[in-house]
């Protein structure tokens, strides 16, 4: 579970609406409402988005890589909630492609899949071994982010062929 921009946000104006209150002289018996608000939102989008297991992925790319040839990775993401979600998706290729930031941002609707496809282009011999696929999600309310992981460590690689 992360905590998201919006959560601090939220808390930041509560801070400043409850701290406000105090210099303007609100009555003490106020202060508790806000409050609890936020921590009823607060609780009501971690139940949400860790009452079930909501999203899954899976990847899909050529037994062997092509040296010297672009390969498509493609990476299918399913959202099983009830609701809307907000995903980032971050996959974990082989260290010697160096691409340390590879996210996508997506929007799933309630039930829908997406697919994300990329393209690696390998340049030398040898086992290439792909790391997990990691999936932020996030509801509408959006002050907590899930972390799913799908696809497991090798299995799914392309072994540098021969090219």
């Amino acid at each position: 579970m992360f905590l998201t921009k919006r959560f601090y946000l939220f808390a930041l104006l509560l801070i400043l609406l409850l701290g406000g209150g105090y210099l303007l002289g609100f009555s003490v018996s106020t202060r508790p409402f806000p409050l609890s608000i936020f921590f009823f939102f607060f609780f009501i989008d971690g139940m949400l988005l860790y009452r079930v297991r909501g999203i899954s992925a899976a990847r899909h790319c050529a037994e062997r890589f092509s040296n010297g040839d672009e390969n498509d990775v493609r990476i299918t993401v399913q959202n099983s909630y009830a609701f809307a979600v907000s995903l980032t998706l971050i996959d974990e290729v082989p260290f010697i492609f160096q691409l340390r930031d590879l996210s996508f941002p997506l929007f799933l609707p309630k039930g829908g899949s997406e697919t994300v496809t990329y393209q690696l282009h390998p340049v030398r011999r040898g086992e290439y071994v792909f790391g997990r696929i990691r999936v932020f999600a996030s509801t509408r309310m959006g002050l907590i982010e899930g972390g799913f992981t799908g696809g497991g460590r090798g299995g799914e690689g392309g072994g540098g062929g021969g090219g």
